[in-house]
C-alpha cells in the first residue's frame, strides 16, 4: 500500500497542474495565517479598549456628579415618555373628532340652507312682491364648480331630495329663486339658490 501511495504521490509531483496547484494552496493558507493573526491582534486590542471603557464606566458611577446628571437623564426620559402618552392619547381624541366631523359632513345635504334672518314690515314685503317674482325662504347655497351647469346642479340636488322621499326642483324655480341667472354664463365662484322643493 505504502508502495503505490508513494507512485502516486511521484505520479502527482510530476503533473505541473497538481504542483501548481499544490503551491496556489500553500499560498493561500499561509495568506489564512497572516489575516488570523492579525484579527488575533485586533480582538486583543479591542479588548483592552473594552476592559479600559469598563474601568472608566465604574469610576464614574461611584462619582456624585455622574449620578446627579444620570438621575436627571432619567427623570427627562420619564416626562418625554408622560409627553408621547399624552400625545397619543390626544391624537385618539383628535382622530375621534374628526371622524365626527366627516360622518356629520356626509349627512349634511350638498350646500347650505339660506334662511332669512330678517322680517321686513309688510309695507316693504308689497313693494317686493310688485317687483319681482316670490323668492323661496327655504333652500340651499351651492357655488358654482369648473364645468358646472344650471341641469347638472339641479340633478344633483334632485337626486339628493329623492333620498329624502321629497319631490324635485324644476329648472323654473331655480331661475325664479335666482333672479339674473342666465344658466348659459356661469361663472366659478358664482352662487346659486337652490330652493326646497315644494
Amino acid at each position: 500500500m505504502a508502495l503505490s501511495a508513494g507512485l502516486v504521490g511521484s505520479a502527482l509531483a510530476a503533473d505541473p497542474t497538481v504542483t501548481a496547484d499544490i503551491d496556489q494552496l500553500k499560498a493561500d493558507v499561509e495568506r489564512l495565517m497572516a489575516t488570523n493573526l492579525e484579527q488575533q491582534k485586533r480582538i486583543s486590542e479591542l479588548t483592552r479598549q473594552l476592559q479600559t471603557v469598563r474601568e472608566e464606566a465604574n469610576r464614574q458611577k461611584s462619582d456624585p456628579a455622574v449620578a446627579t446628571v444620570s438621575d436627571q437623564v432619567r427623570k427627562l426620559s420619564e416626562k418625554i415618555e408622560e409627553v408621547d402618552r399624552k400625545r397619543l392619547g390626544d391624537a385618539g381624541v383628535v382622530k375621534e373628532q374628526f371622524d365626527k366631523l366627516v360622518d356629520l359632513i356626509k349627512a349634511t345635504p350638498v350646500g347650505t340652507p339660506r334662511v332669512s334672518h330678517s322680517d321686513p314690515g309688510p309695507d316693504t314685503q308689497k313693494q317686493k312682491a310688485r317687483l319681482a317674482p316670490a323668492v323661496p325662504d327655504k333652500g340651499y347655497e351651492y357655488v358654482v364648480q369648473s364645468n358646472d351647469t344650471v341641469s347638472g346642479i339641479i340633478g344633483l340636488y334632485n337626486a339628493e331630495f329623492k333620498k329624502q322621499g321629497k319631490k324635485g326642483v324644476s329648472l323654473q324655480q331655480v331661475l325664479d329663486a335666482n333672479p339674473g341667472l342666465v344658466p348659459a354664463k356661469l361663472k366659478v365662484g358664482q352662487k346659486i339658490f337652490v330652493p326646497m322643493p315644494q
